[in-house]
């Protein structure tokens, strides 16, 4: 479904901390075993540019970040769930996260 709101997610790589925060993003969220965040704007999305930052430093020093996301709107996430990025779709600026 489609989704303006704003999401807000609490990152954990090794040790640290940081709580980061998008204001009006247009998204389509798919939850079933995973969950899907898709760019659904026609301008770039901090959200998506961001997450795929992150992984790629991930990826570079082999450490996961794990993320807690919560949005302004109900929308299909479980705030209460902790996922880490499966895999980055740059083309459809799609974002699959695994739920630990």
């Amino acid at each position: 479904m489609e989704y303006i709101t704003d999401i807000i997610i609490e990152l954990k790589t090794g040790d640290e901390k940081t709580t980061l925060v998008f204001s009006d993003e247009n998204v389509i969220i798919n939850r079933t075993s995973r969950l899907w965040i898709k760019n659904n704007s026609n301008d770039e999305s901090e959200f998506f540019e961001t997450v795929k930052l992150l992984h790629e430093m991930d990826q570079k020093t082999n450490i996961t970040s794990f993320y807690k996301i919560k949005t302004s709107r109900p929308t299909p996430i479980e705030k209460f769930r902790t996922y880490k990025v499966k895999s980055i779709n740059e083309e459809k600026q799609a974002t699959l996260f695994d739920i630990v």
